[in-house]
């Protein structure tokens, strides 16, 4: 139905701008071609993050180049000006790999510092943990420490007092005696 429509007045659209000079061809999205026309039309979305940036960024090299080249009135001067425009994409493409070096080191830098961190607190935990099954122990000698206490105290009562029966006795045998 009107996709179907869509696609074929998109289609005829193409052509017509394929056969067009570059400086005559709609420009969508930032595209010369009309190779785009059918996701721009059609509002697709486009490739992931990273294509589209680097689409994006080959065609302003592409358009720099041509604007670099038009007009020129020999052979001569458009090599030169090619020459000019190519050194500078050089620069633009060894700034970009340095970024991505330094970010790349960064990375692991990052990652050693996050892997000593992680095996400082693995000690700590540990040393915890230790002290935990430590505790848990004197803990349990504490129960077995009042138990003994508490046996210890019954003990003591038992003595006082078979001793104050025994000064009884002897009490009483002493008053019987004198």
């Amino acid at each position: 139905g009107m996709d179907a429509r869509r696609r074929q007045h998109l289609e005829v659209l193409q052509e017509f701008c394929a056969e067009q000079p570059s400086d005559k061809r709609p420009r969508l999205q930032g595209d010369y071609s009309g190779e785009n026309l059918g996701g721009a039309a059609l509002g697709s979305e486009g490739d992931a993050a990273g294509s589209s940036s680097r689409d994006g960024a080959l065609r302003g090299w592409s358009e720099e180049m041509v604007r670099t080249l038009h007009g020129c009135p020999s052979v001569e001067e458009a090599t030169r000006r090619c020459a000019r425009v190519l050194a500078d994409f050089e620069v633009d493409v060894r700034q970009a790999a340095h970024r991505e070096a330094d970010s790349s080191e960064g990375g692991q830098e990052t990652v050693q510092s996050l892997q000593h961190t992680k095996k400082v607190l693995m000690r700590a935990v540990n040393h915890l943990a230790q002290r935990c099954r430590q505790a848990e122990a004197c803990a349990a000698d504490v129960d077995s420490l009042k138990e003994e206490l508490e046996k210890s105290k019954e003990a003591q009562r038992r003595v006082q007092h078979h001793n104050d029966l025994l000064q009884c006795h002897l009490k009483l045998h002493l008053d019987s005696c004198g």
